[in-house]
């Protein structure tokens, strides 16, 4: 398909050099899985897919798996996520948990930008906790989904 048309001719060369980006192989999905689940959650909505596609290239995970996988978190899922990223910050730093006020949130879900400046506007109550728990819940994700992949793919 690429081969024939002159335009994609770059892009041909760089998929047959690096095969793991598209073929289904137990190591390709689950580095694709581990992706999404790394990028999925970071609450960067609209920059999650580049996220997933910049990781997925530089690590050689499949693609179309890190793309859907990342798209677990979306405007409906964001807030549960987020959520429990703060929660896992605020017990390792022995924190009380407080509730989300959520002042004026936007759930015009047409418009993606409305909901991510609402989200925004619930960064600074979570503070510390949230930056704390992110890496732990962003890469303790990542490693679960790949390890569960290769568990699960090993046994069949």
């Amino acid at each position: 398909m690429f081969k024939e048309n002159k335009n994609h001719q770059g892009l041909h060369r760089y998929l047959s050099a690096y095969p793991n980006l598209c073929h289904l192989n137990t190591a390709s999905i689950a580095r694709g899985v581990a992706v999404g689940l790394f990028t999925a959650c970071i609450p960067l909505i609209p920059f999650q897919t580049i996220m997933a596609i910049t990781l997925s290239i530089l690590i050689r995970a499949n693609l179309a798996i890190a793309l859907g996988v990342s798209w677990v978190s979306n405007p409906l899922t964001l807030l549960p996520i987020t959520y429990f990223t703060y929660w896992i910050g605020a017990f390792i730093l022995n924190e009380p948990i407080k509730p989300i006020l959520i002042p004026d949130f936007a759930w015009n879900l047409h418009d993606i930008i409305k909901v991510s400046a609402s989200f925004a506007s619930l960064i600074p109550q979570f503070g510390k906790a949230f930056f704390v728990g992110l890496p732990i819940v962003a890469i303790g994700s990542a490693g679960i989904g790949y390890f569960s992949v290769m568990i699960f793919r090993r046994k069949k």
